[in-house]
């Protein structure tokens, strides 16, 4: 499946533009209007398109067979247009292919048989040919030679004793049929034992949703989530459209972009939080985020720790402070807010690292709350959580933190894990939205603000790009 945007002054110049390079089949998931920051710096309309590889495949074979004039005359041609001469292209393409592949047939005229017998003649079979035949079938007489009727009954009966001759591959292959039909017959005697199930038959899943079932938990997609994601295809598509993988995936596409939340505005709130367990990534992502501030939004920044208890975790957060040439400071007790608020009245964010604890115990997280900052202050929670985390542990810390309170997910190690089902999972037990992506170890380079399309193409690797390549903003 190709998902592609398409950003045009107008709706008709856009769907041209999906036309032109997805083809008449191509589907639209979704279509907004640019106000600001639009194509030149105007209003514009963006589109969102996808089609099947094996459409978009069709499509270019059969501009393939036109030249440029009439590669021209194509494009501008409307879609229904488009799609007949696909169509039959296509179709006259497979009926070549067949006539090629049909194997010579060779037919040799009755007349051109070489009949090495004598010819009988017309007047010499009398009224007596049927019962001399049947007399030399049934008795061992001797029957003379001296007319054509007579020559032609010895020549049946030496055809009949003698046995026909088979063809040594005829006679194996025979001999092949009868041990397969054997095979057939005991399968079906132990077929109840040995049935093979499609993906999801156990959960009362059709075997025609089987491949959405089943491509959605390959990424990583819970059972429970998917079985609930196909149970909503069925009640929003009609049986014929359930049938079409192209259709389902495409609405399974439009779905997702529908409904995966990310964070409206990530620099929402004058201080940011960074909360999680230990070795998840939160120093990291603190840094990377207080880059993007200073560099994209160019902001004043002020950076404070909390972490008391890792040795060396102040030290090092202080070295990266001064690189990026911004204040740093240590909350010891919650006293301390009033200190720091006033020093840095004058800057614009103040991010604060929390220490990575475990929270097994209530005494862990009456500490934490201690570091948070009053409450008239306008703060967000993020909470760090590594990609490469199994759902189930990921959930569990995820819901101990949910009693400390946070707004949104960073999600950091993205290039290390194998799939990245753990964003739906994870949205969908605690219903937040996604604050942004750490795609790398580097510092700030691998660091992405979530987008919808973004996090639909890391799920299923739409773009098949590499994670060093191409990265928003």
């Amino acid at each position: 499946m190709q998902v592609k945007k398409f950003e045009a002054s107008t709706m008709k110049e856009a769907l041209e533009m999906v036309k032109s390079q997805l083809g008449p089949d191509a589907i639209i998931l979704s279509a907004k209007s640019n106000t600001r920051n639009g194509l030149l710096g105007k209003n514009s309309v963006e589109v969102t398109a996808a089609v099947s590889e094996t459409t978009l495949t069709k499509k270019k074979f059969a501009e393939s067979k036109l030249g440029e004039q009439d590669k021209k005359k194509f494009l501008a041609a409307p879609a229904r247009a488009q799609r007949t001469f696909i169509e039959d292209v296509i179709t006259g393409f497979q009926k070549e292919q067949q006539e090629k592949q049909r194997p010579p047939i060779t037919r040799t005229p009755y007349v051109d048989i070489n009949d090495e017998e004598s010819q009988i003649p017309a007047g010499s079979v009398g009224k007596n040919v049927k019962s001399l035949l049947s007399r030399m079938m049934s008795e061992d007489v001797s029957i003379p030679s001296d007319s054509p009727v007579d020559q032609m009954a010895a020549r049946l009966k030496r055809a009949q004793a003698v046995p026909p001759v088979v063809d040594p591959s005829v006679q194996q292959l025979k001999e092949e049929i009868s041990r397969l039909k054997g095979v057939i017959e005991g399968y079906k005697s132990d077929l109840p034992n040995k049935v093979s199930l499609h993906p999801g038959a156990s959960l009362g899943i059709p075997y025609e949703l089987s491949g959405l079932f089943d491509r959605l938990t390959h990424i990583g997609i819970s059972e429970e989530n998917a079985y609930e994601l196909v149970q909503i295809a069925q009640k929003q598509m009609n049986p014929i459209q359930l049938k079409d993988k192209a259709i389902v995936e495409a609405w399974l596409f439009k779905y997702l972009l529908e409904n995966i939340k990310v964070s409206d505005d990530p620099a929402k709130g004058r201080v940011h939080v960074f909360v999680g367990a230990g070795g998840c990534g939160k120093t990291s992502s603190l840094i990377k985020f207080a880059t993007h501030l200073v560099v994209a939004k160019k902001a004043s920044v002020a950076i404070l720790t909390a972490d008391n208890f890792k040795i060396g975790a102040a030290d090092q957060l202080k070295i990266l402070a001064r690189i990026l040439n911004v204040p740093f400071g240590v909350i010891r007790s919650n006293t301390d807010w009033e200190h720091f608020l006033k020093a840095f009245k004058n800057v614009d964010f103040i991010l604060v690292d929390f220490p990575g604890l475990s929270l097994k115990n209530p005494q862990e997280l009456q500490l934490l709350q201690q570091y948070l900052p009053p409450a008239s202050v306008v703060k967000s929670v993020h909470y760090v959580q590594s990609a490469v985390c199994r759902d189930s542990e990921a959930i569990e810390m995820g819901r101990r933190y949910l009693a400390l309170g946070f707004d949104d997910t960073i999600f950091t190690c993205v290039d290390e894990a194998v799939h990245h089902g753990i964003f739906f999972n994870f949205q969908k037990h605690f219903d937040l939205p996604i604050h942004s992506l750490g795609i790398g170890p580097k510092m700030p380079e691998d660091y992405e603000v979530a987008i919808k399309e973004r996090v639909l193409d890391l799920m299923f690797r739409i773009t098949k790009q590499d994670l060093g390549l191409e990265r928003g903003t």
